[in-house]
Formats: C-alpha cells, structure tokens, sequence
C-alpha cells in the first residue's frame, strides 16, 4: 500500500519516502500504465461522487462582492457544472470573514476534508494571499493574482483582439482603434494591446490609429482621443457608444463600437465572447487533474491553460 502510494505522490507518504521508493522502481523499470492509471483516478473519484467539497475562495471587499461581477458568475456556473459532472461539488469561501487569517481558513478547509481550491479573479492586481499552500492543489482565473503564481486558465486575449481587428476589418472598417485603461491592460497581461499592436502591422501608416490606453478612462480622455485620430471603429467598452452618440457621432455609422468583453445577454452589441463558462470548467480540470495526480503547493512551474474567445455580431 505503501509503495502505491509513494507511487502516485500521495502526501500521506513522507517526501523523502516517495522519492526513494521512486528512485528504486526506476531502477527496477517500473513504468505506470497510463490506462490503468486513468482508471483508478475514476474510481478514487466515484468513490467520494457528490460529497467531496472543491473550495470557491474569494477576496472581495464583502463575502458577495464577487458575485456583482457578470464574468465571475459565468466561471462560478460553468465550474459548478464541470465539478457535478466530475462527482464533485462548489462550497463557497470568503477570506474576509471578521477575524480571519490565511493560516485559519487553511485549516477550516482542511479539517472540512478541502483538497482542491479555485481561486476567481480577485478585485484588483497585486493582491496577496496567504494560505498554506503545500496542503492544497489549486488554480485561479485570468492574471490578476500574481503571488503565488499557479496553475491559471484564461481568455485567449491576444486571439481576441485579432479576431476583433479581422471582423471589423471584414466589415469595412479602416482605421481601427483601441480605447481601455491601464487597469485593464494590467488585468489582461497586456496581451489584448499585444494582439491589436500586432494586427495594426499589416495596415499602412496613415490607417494606424494609436492605442489609447488611458491612467484613467474617462469621457473627455476619450473624445479627446477620437477627435484627433478619428477611428471609424474602436474596441472597448459600452461607455465609448454612448459618449460618441452624446456628440451626436452616429453608432455604427460613423464608428462601430466592438465589446472587449461581451455578455452573454447582450443581444444589440458586437464583440467577443471569452466563453467564461468554458473557463470556470478549465479551472475546476486543473484542479482536479492535481487532485487525481496527488499535486498540491505552488507549481515549479506554472501551466496556463488558454480559452479561445470568438466574434458575437449584432443579432438586430
């Protein structure tokens, strides 16, 4: 029993028991059988099918703060789905709880039988969080939490501002632009300015339209913006239609407003759809990819798994 284990990198077996037994069954030729493998990975997991927890760990500001935030319940629901499907399950947690610390809320997961954690994008960039993390295999969403540096899946940002330039560009549209923040393209990892700068390489110089990446964006920053480069099409947010259509600058007419991000129920936009259903599933199999394999604490080196974003024309 001891050697399967030490096998298969279970903690219960000290660190230095595994790697010597590991080091023996090398050199004896043992090699795992991927098929048997994958088998008993199932029915470790039919054995505890809808009971054993996955944690849902947030940093918000309040416990539901998360929750205002349209994407984080898309990746909330297509998480939940992907653990059901899997035999698991979502139990939420909330760091902020009074008098919580990271070592407390470690051991209330552990002692609640928690292994596995998602971490969804916290509020801002920068945003430590502290828990003992030898004990759990975990994964978070997008680029915001930065230390420690684990195992993520995110938008294919860079794919989503080339796909936009391609769309708008098969609409007709010449000058195209680019008007965000730099909160936002710290968010994105500078990948979706990545992708617009790279776009903007096969047009001539006099159709170039230069990012506006703004300290802070703002209706004058961006009419001031427009009103010197003119894009007749801009990716960006719904605040840019109506700070245009206050000028009396007709949208789509003059210029086609694209959604960085377009919700699932916005019908009347055009933009990309990041699919963060698909994402919340890609995270809860990165968990449980460690859970089967017996992974926890911080990677060596971290894996990103990249969630292909598509264009949503108007249905009007």
């Amino acid at each position: 029993m001891t050697v399967s284990r030490a096998l298969r990198d279970d903690p219960a077996v000290s660190a230095a028991e595994r790697q010597r037994i590991k080091k023996l069954a090398e050199k004896l030729g043992y090699r795992p059988d991927p098929v048997v493998s994958q088998l008993m990975a199932r029915l470790r997991a039919s054995r505890t099918a809808g009971t054993t927890p996955i944690g849902w760990l947030t940093i918000h500001a309040t416990k539901n703060g998360w929750r205002k935030f349209p994407t984080n319940m898309d990746i909330f629901r297509g998480a939940s789905e992907r653990a059901a499907h899997l035999g698991y399950r979502l139990e939420e947690f909330w760091l902020g709880e009074p008098g919580m610390t990271g070592h407390r809320m470690s051991d209330i997961l552990w002692h609640r039988n928690i292994r596995g954690i998602i971490i969804p994008p916290p509020p801002a960039a920068g945003m430590p969080i502290d828990l003992a993390w030898e004990r759990f295999a975990c994964a978070t969403c997008g680029y915001l939490l930065r230390q420690p540096n684990l195992h993520r899946a995110c938008s294919h940002q860079f794919h989503a501002a080339r796909i936009a330039w391609q769309n708008l560009t098969c609409m007709g549209r010449r000058r195209i632009g680019l008007a965000f923040s730099e909160e936002w393209d710290e968010q994105l990892d500078g990948l979706l300015l990545a992708g617009f700068l790279r776009e903007q390489r096969s047009v001539r110089g006099s159709l170039r339209v230069p990012p506006l990446v703004a300290v802070t964006l703002t209706k004058e920053v961006f009419l001031k913006w427009y009103n010197q480069h003119r894009p007749d099409a801009v990716l960006g947010f719904p605040d840019a239609c109506d700070w245009l259509r206050e000028e009396g600058i007709r949208v789509p007419g003059e210029c086609e407003i694209a959604l960085i991000n377009i919700e699932d129920g916005d019908k009347n936009s055009i933009g990309v759809n990041h699919h963060m259903r698909e994402l919340g599933a890609a995270v809860m199999d990165l968990v449980i990819e460690q859970l089967n394999a017996n992974q926890t604490g911080v990677p060596a080196v971290p894996k990103v798994t990249l969630v292909e974003c598509a264009w949503r024309p108007s249905s009007k």
